[in-house]
């Protein structure tokens, strides 16, 4: 029994060890916003303790923790630093560039792809990666909602697979999703924020496990893709919801919990009949 539960404890773990540091460290304000990094670090902490494949990404799944380790670390300096937005923007363009051209060419190395294709894939991929970390940066203000928002979408993310009876991928997802409950209930306890560390190094992480899922499995693409409207769920939540401002505070995490699972529903739906 313990030898089941200890890989996904662990990451939990040293997700909560991590963000206490940090939250130590950098004190009330800057380490509220830094301990964000701990996501990422727990997640590589159970990545390379459990699966542990070699440090050279090789595929598609393989480079996910060198893409999540990436925008985790470009994240830590924007909450070390607070540069101003016209920086932050210049961070995800630069982060969207490499990723998409990562993607799309396996490796990142300049050179031109060859095909018109590659070209309109790579173009999707960095406007997809924009888009996603655009519109968690605007969710940042509410680390509940932003948290709940990536808890869906890597469960989306592993039901896909589960279903393409992708194990690698959905014990990888499983392992950040550990890591993503263990920093929210920290952030409920201590009031952490959520800072770029997140936007950047969780938000990147949920991408590269899209991108390995479809690349494993293209036919899922369609699937995936729905994915997205779980980011946009708050808006209908804070539409259901009706009564004074603290009754809101206790119900809303929970309705927008409820409301982001319908697009998974509808993914999932569609990744079974594509199966089929």
């Amino acid at each position: 029994m313990l030898a089941l539960i200890l890989p996904y404890a662990a990451p939990f773990g040293a997700t909560i060890a991590v963000a206490g540091l940090l939250r130590v460290v950098g004190g009330l304000e800057r380490g509220s916003r830094t301990a964000g990094f701990s996501i990422v670090c727990g997640f590589l902490f159970g990545w390379y303790w459990t699966i542990g494949p070699t440090w050279l990404p090789v595929d598609a799944l393989t480079r996910v923790p060198h893409i999540a380790l990436v925008g985790a670390l470009l994240g830590l300096l924007l909450d070390a630093f607070q540069p101003r937005q016209i920086w932050v923007a210049a961070c995800v363009t630069i982060y969207g560039i490499s990723c998409g051209w990562t993607v799309v060419q396996g490796e990142f190395v300049f050179r031109t792809p060859g095909e018109i294709v590659s070209y309109a894939h790579f173009v999707l991929i960095f406007g997809v990666w924009v888009l996603v970390l655009t519109r968690l940066g605007s969710l940042a203000s509410n680390v509940s909602s932003t948290l709940i928002n990536l808890i869906v979408s890597v469960v989306g993310i592993g039901c896909i697979a589960g279903l393409y009876q992708n194990t690698f991928l959905v014990h990888a997802g499983t392992i950040f999703l550990t890591s993503l409950l263990g920093y929210l209930i920290l952030a409920w306890i201590l009031g952490l924020s959520c800072g770029y560390s997140i936007v950047f190094g969780a938000g990147g992480l949920v991408l590269a496990l899209a991108a390995a899922l479809i690349q494993s499995h293209p036919e899922t693409w369609l699937a995936t893709a729905m994915l997205l409207l779980v980011l946009f769920a708050d808006k209908t939540a804070r539409r259901i919801l009706r009564g004074p401002d603290w009754l809101l505070s206790i119900t809303y995490p929970t309705i927008l919990f409820l409301v982001s699972f319908l697009p998974v529903m509808f993914a999932v739906a569609l990744a079974y009949v594509t199966l089929k």
